[in-house]
C-alpha cells in the first residue's frame, strides 16, 4: 500500500490491485467509499476506486470490428457476459515514483485478446484542499487504436447524503448497460438541483455532463466537489439499490463506443494514432458544511 498525507487528505493506493484505492480521507471523514477488505469475492469490486483503461464500461459481448479486424474480448468478471472496465481494473501495476503527497504508477499492456501495445500511467497528487486523479494511456502500437478511459470512484451512501451534477441526456437499451437511444431525462435521474437520492435503481450512462459534481453528507459535516477536464463529458452513475454506495464516474465516452456508429462528438470514443496520447482528470475539493 502506499499512503497520500496532505494536511486534510488521506488517500491509500493499492499498486498490488488494480492501481485501485483503498480509502480517501478528508479532514478525517471518509469520504470515498473504504475498501472492503479482506477481499471477499470480487477484489476490484471491494475497492474505492479503479482505473478503467483502454476503454470505460462494457463492450457487447466483448466483441467489436476495427478497422476491417474482427476483435473478442476476456471477459474477467464472473457472470458479467459482455467486456467491462479494461485491462487496468485487474492488474498489478508498477510504482515509478512515490512522495508524501503524490505517487505515479504505470501500466504496460502487451497486445493479446487487445490486440494493441500501450502504455497506461496513473498520477495522484495532493496539494491544500484537493486530491487530483490523472488517468493517461498511449498508443505503442504500430496501427491505429480506439481508446478510452474512466475513473470509478465509490462514495457513501448516507440517509442525508445530497448529490448534484447536470448532464443533458440519458443513454438506455433493453440489454443492461448497453446503449440502444439517446433518451430525457426521467425526474428520478435529474440532479440538477441538490437532492437525496431516491430508491430507484440506476446504472446508466449520461452525455452532455458539465463536468462538475458536488456532494454532502450533512451528518458528517463535509462535503466534495468533483471536477473533470474537457475530456469527460460523459457520466457513469451508479445506485444500487439496499447498499450503502454509489458510483459518480468520469469517463470520456458512452458505453459500447467501439459499437456504436456515430461520430467522436456523439460517443466519446478516441482514435489514438501511433505514439498518441489520451488523459483525463478528476479533482475531488473538500470542504467543510457551515
Amino acid at each position: 500500500m502506499i499512503r497520500l498525507n496532505g494536511s486534510k487528505w488521506r488517500v491509500d493506493i493499492a499498486p498490488e490491485l488494480g492501481g485501485g484505492l483503498l480509502a480517501g480521507r478528508y479532514d478525517g471523514v471518509d469520504v470515498m467509499y473504504p475498501a472492503r477488505l479482506p477481499v471477499s469475492g470480487f477484489a476490484p469490486l471491494c475497492l474505492s476506486s479503479f482505473p478503467l483503461v483502454p476503454f470505460s464500461n462494457r463492450i457487447r459481448d466483448g466483441k467489436f470490428a476495427f478497422n476491417g479486424q474482427d476483435i473478442e474480448l476476456e471477459k474477467p468478471m464472473p457472470g458479467e457476459g459482455n467486456a467491462i472496465h479494461g485491462h487496468g481494473w485487474v492488474r498489478p501495476w508498477s510504482v515509478l515514483s512515490f512522495a508524501d503527497k503524490s505517487a505515479t504508477l504505470e501500466l504496460v499492456h502487451d497486445a493479446s485478446d487487445w490486440p494493441w501495445d500501450y502504455v497506461a500511467r496513473q498520477d495522484f497528487s495532493i496539494k491544500k484542499d484537493a486530491f487530483t486523479h490523472t488517468l493517461s494511456v498511449t498508443n505503442r502500437s504500430r496501427s491505429p487504436m480506439p481508446a478510452g478511459l474512466g475513473l470509478h470512484p465509490y462514495f457513501p451512501r448516507t440517509s442525508d447524503c445530497e448529490v448534484e451534477y447536470a448532464v443533458r441526456g440519458v443513454w438506455t437499451g433493453p440489454v443492461h448497460g448497453i446503449p440502444a437511444r439517446r433518451e430525457e431525462l426521467p425526474s428520478y435521474m435529474d440532479f440538477s438541483t441538490r437532492k437525496v437520492p431516491g430508491p430507484e435503481f440506476i446504472d446508466h450512462c449520461f452525455e452532455g455532463w458539465t463536468g462538475q459534481a458536488e456532494l454532502r453528507w450533512p451528518d458528517r459535516g463535509v462535503g466534495i466537489r468533483m471536477g473533470a477536464d474537457d475530456a469527460a463529458r460523459h457520466l457513469v452513475t451508479y445506485f444500487p439499490c439496499g447498499e450503502d454506495f454509489f458510483c459518480i464516474e468520469p469517463v470520456t465516452h458512452m458505453n459500447d463506443a467501439v459499437n456504436w456508429h456515430g461520430d467522436q462528438n456523439e460517443t466519446g470514443l478516441r482514435v489514438l494514432a501511433p505514439g498518441e496520447s489520451l488523459s483525463v482528470t478528476m479533482t475531488l475539493t473538500g470542504f467543510e458544511l457551515s
